[in-house]
Formats: C-alpha cells, structure tokens, sequence
C-alpha cells in the first residue's frame, strides 16, 4: 500500500513568481488542466439597472468548473497538493467535514479513493431553506464501513449521494458541537483505532493548499495576455482560493483587482486568515490591499437568494453554465458590484453543479 500511494507523487514546479523556499516538493495530479478561459456575454441576463452598469465592461470566465467530471471544482487544484502531504506523511486514511451538502467534503472523498487514501467524513447539520422542516438528524443515513445504510431518497444527483457513494463513514456532528472540534475527535478515535490519519482542514483552506491556486493563477496570468483581464471575481466560502489568488497576484506583480464574493460570514472573518496565509510564505501582507470583499451571501450560508438563482437560470440558457446556489450564482449576481467603465472582469467558476441536485433549489415556474 505505502509504495503504491508514494508511486503518485510527482515532483513539484512552482510558478516563477512563488517563493521557491516554502514551496512543496511534490503533488498529485488529480485536475485536468488548464482550464479554458473564454468570453462570457452574460450581461443580459442581468435585470435592466444591472445590466446597464456592465454596459461598457467585457466579461470573460476562467472555468474551473471544468477541472473534472466528479472531481469539478476548485477543491481539486488544493488536493492535488493536500492528499500528497498525506502521503509523504505515511498516511493511509483523511478525515475532513463541511456542511451537508459540501463540495469540499465530496470532492476529497473521490479524490482520496483515486489517489488509493480511505477517506472519513464529519458534516454539520443540513441547512433547509425557509418553509421547509429540517430533516432529523437520526433520520439521515450514515454510511460507515459496518453498516452500509440504504442511500436516501433524493431528485437528483448531488454532494451527499456522490460522498455516501465513496467515503468510509459519515459522521454528522451535534449542532452544539463545533466542527472542527468533531473533525478532531473523529480523527483522535481514528488514531486510537491504529489508522495512520491526515486532518484535511475545512475547505482544504492551508498554506499548502494554496499552492493550488498558484497554479491557476499562473494559467490565468498566461491566459489573459491577451484578454487584457482588469478584474478577478470569486466566490469566498473559507477563503482559501480568494487568499491564494491575491497572494498570488502580488507576488507576481500583476496589475488584477482580485475581488473575493463572500458567501459565507462576513469579510471580517477572513482578514486574518489572509494575513496568516500570507506569514506563512514570509510575507508581511495583510488583507486590506489584497483584497476587495463583497458581501454576497444573501439568505444565509447555503441558501439559495431567489435573485441569484433567476440569474442562473437565465445564465444556464445564454451560454450552458451552470451556477450553484451556494456559491458561483451568489458571486456572479456580485459582478455589477466590481464593475466600473472599461473593465474586463474575469469570473472564476468554481465548480458546485452538484449543488443543483438539492429539492428545495429546484426552480418553480415563477423563476423565468
């Protein structure tokens, strides 16, 4: 088993503006890349004072969405970087978490089953939407390596079937618990079972995850030469591919505006962790002139904004991308937020299509 997880490591190259010092030495390829960067005319699908404010803008997608099939999004790019860490670390097994319907949790699932790593997931508590009765936790299945529960009844395909389909266990943590503190106990238990376990952080969000999106920057940067990009726009859910692609922006010394969507929290919450990424790779940066936030997250975390979501709609029909509800249709509804006359915003799409397969994100025929 070691031999044939350590056979999947590849020797790493860092894009040339990163510090070489903290750079890691290997990775996974797991993505399918580069990702296409392309025009995207969507202005139209926005309501009238909307779409009058991207009149004298270009609008261009970078589609990470694209990254795989079950494996779209993106989480790839971090666990490219994340799961080899496991690896060099001698692990057998990842345990990580996020809310009931996580992209990240699933996308770590497949990927860890790829790569030949046993993965363990801990979620919180399904989010419902207003009207609708939160299910009981005991009502959920369970997937564990004992008792393989019946998978429970859905409309369509989504997050949750694709990670009962694939990790090990699910564990759902007590709403008065926190996540992480239930990520860590399921991986102490692990560990007390004699499993050689690697903690992947919510979001995959970590100084070595960002190297992933060092990556994509650099794809972006060799891309928009001649799209001549001004802005970057992303959704910023822990903040990792927001904090990565600014760090990444001012170390190559490019001229972007990166723009993080934030469709979880408040902006407040991030700050110290973009500070933190950036003490990570010896830099003195804080999060003020890295970034520009955008509050973008409606409802609530996980909820769909009926605004969002007629846009996404009307996105799906003009060009055929699909934006999820919790994250790319909230932060694309955010562009005429960044724009300003003469821009050329480039979206970065983030993956989240399973995210469709949720009932109460269906559309009903009001939404034309």
């Amino acid at each position: 088993m070691a031999s044939q997880l350590l056979a999947r490591l590849v020797p790493y190259v860092p894009p040339r503006f990163a510090p070489t010092r903290c750079a890691p030495s290997h990775y996974i390829p797991l993505a399918m890349r580069p990702t296409p960067l392309e025009p995207w005319p969507i202005a139209a699908c926005f309501p009238p004072a909307e779409a009058a404010t991207l009149r004298d803008c270009e609008i261009f997608i970078k589609r990470d969405d694209m990254t795989g099939s079950t494996l779209s999004g993106n989480k790839v790019r971090k666990l490219e970087h994340l799961l080899a860490e496991a690896v060099q670390k001698g692990c057998t097994a990842v345990v990580t978490g996020g809310a009931a319907h996580s992209n990240h949790a699933r996308a770590t699932a497949i990927a860890a089953r790829q790569v030949g790593l046993t993965p363990h997931l801990v979620l919180s508590a399904p989010i419902t939407a207003p009207g609708r009765d939160s299910p009981q936790l005991s009502s959920i299945p369970s997937v564990t390596s004992q008792s393989h529960a019946p998978l429970q009844a859905r409309v369509g395909l989504d997050n949750t079937l694709l990670s009962q389909l694939t990790a090990e266990s699910i564990e759902y943590a007590p709403p008065t618990l926190p996540l992480r503190d239930a990520l860590w106990a399921r991986k102490v238990a692990l560990e007390q079972q004699g499993v050689a376990v690697q903690l992947v952080p919510l979001g995959g969000s970590t100084a070595r995850g960002m190297w992933g999106y060092f990556d994509c920057f650099a794809e972006i940067a060799d891309q928009a030469r001649s799209s001549h990009i001004t802005d970057i726009v992303v959704a910023c859910g822990t903040g990792g591919t927001a904090t990565a692609l600014a760090l990444a922006n001012r170390l190559a010394g490019s001229p972007f505006r990166v723009h993080a969507a934030v469709v979880y929290g408040t902006a407040a919450l991030f700050t110290h962790h973009v500070t933190r990424m950036a003490q990570a790779l010896g830099l003195t940066e804080t999060a003020v002139p890295l970034l520009h936030w955008v509050e973008a997250a409606g409802p609530g975390y996980g909820l769909p904004a009926p605004s969002a979501m007629v846009l996404a709609r009307h996105v799906a029909r003009a060009t055929g991308v699909m934006l999820d509800p919790a994250y790319t249709a909230k932060a694309a509804a955010a562009l005429p937020r960044v724009a300003r006359p003469g821009a050329r915003l480039l979206f970065l799409h983030t993956g989240g299509v399973f995210g469709l397969g949720r009932e109460h994100f269906l559309f009903d025929s009001e939404q034309k």
